[in-house]
This record gives C-alpha cells, structure tokens and sequence, in this order.
C-alpha cells in the first residue's frame, strides 16, 4: 500500500514539473462583493499551472471560467484575467437576460394573438356562431385543421347576414 502511494505523489510530481494535466469543470455562479445583484455563470476549471488555465479559457471564447491552479486561482475570460472586470461581465448577462424575457414575453403576447385570431374575427364581425367558433378556436385551435377550420368559419357569412338583416330592418321602419 506504501509503495502505492509513493508512486501516485511521484506521478502528480512529474506531471506537474512537465506542465501536463487534466481538468475538469464544474458551475458555479459569481457573485459581487460590492455589488450583491449582479451574478454571472461561470464554469470551473481545474489545472496545474496558469498556462493550461488561459488556453482552456481561450480554446472557450466567451465563457467565465474560474481556473484553480496550484500557484493561483482567478477568473478567465479569452485567455485574460477578468477578476477586475467581473461586475461588468455580470452586468452584460444581466441586461442579456432581460432582452431575453422581454423578446419571449412579445413572442408569447405574438402567438397567443395568432391563435385566437379566429374568435377575434367572429367577434368583430358579429358572426351568428362566434360563441361555438370561440369554442372550436379554443380547444382544436392547436391542431392546423382546426384552426383552419375556425377561421373558415369565422370568415364565411357573417357580414352578408349582418348587411341583409340591417337593410330589412330599415325597410320595415320606412
């Protein structure tokens, strides 16, 4: 068992006299100190030296890394340093992440509009049936025949029978 670990500690020695190692990653977030609201992702690296650190980081462009190696450990960004910069990183994913909720946000409002495009038109067309087409939008609109079908529905007629009744309506007061 001795033996054993004599060879292991000899091993971790020459690896790292010769600059050689694997990493591995794990994430984690980064949280400011003097900024408490501001947090970026980042992922963590594990090396020997610092050399190994700054090319994993440059071979993953635009990813933070937190590099432990045995003479230091910092943030990487494209093969720099960044624990001066790390506000401003957190800054930049913070306003990413925004664009983000706000760009679903107006695709969700997009979508939800397109769906019940159908009863809209019923509705402001004063279709005979727009109840029964709201119905049909709602629970087969999903499918592409049946909202085909819904708008069909919603299109065909409505405006012709609004006209006529309007007219004999007029006709029977003159």
């Amino acid at each position: 068992m001795l033996k054993t670990k004599s060879y292991i500690k000899t091993f971790m020695a020459l690896v790292f006299l010769l600059g050689f190692g694997t990493g591995h990653c794990n994430a984690g977030t980064y949280t400011s100190k003097t900024n408490p609201q501001h947090s970026v992702q980042y992922k963590q690296a594990v090396y020997l030296t610092d050399g190994q650190c700054k090319n994993y980081s440059r071979q993953n462009p635009g990813t933070v890394f937190r590099c432990w190696s045995m003479p230091s450990r910092h943030f990487y960004l494209n093969g720099e340093i960044v624990d001066g910069r790390m506000d401003e990183i957190a800054k930049d994913e913070v306003a990413w992440d925004v664009f983000l909720l706000i760009f679903v946000l107006l695709l969700i409002a997009v979508a939800f509009y397109v769906y019940l495009l159908p009863t809209f038109t019923a509705y402001n067309r004063q279709h005979p049936q727009r109840f029964w087409i709201m119905m049909l939008n709602l629970f087969l609109g999903n499918t592409l025949v049946g909202w085909i079908a819904a708008m069909v529905w919603a299109r065909n007629g409505s405006e012709r029978e609004g006209e006529g009744s309007f007219q004999n309506d007029e006709e029977k007061h003159a």
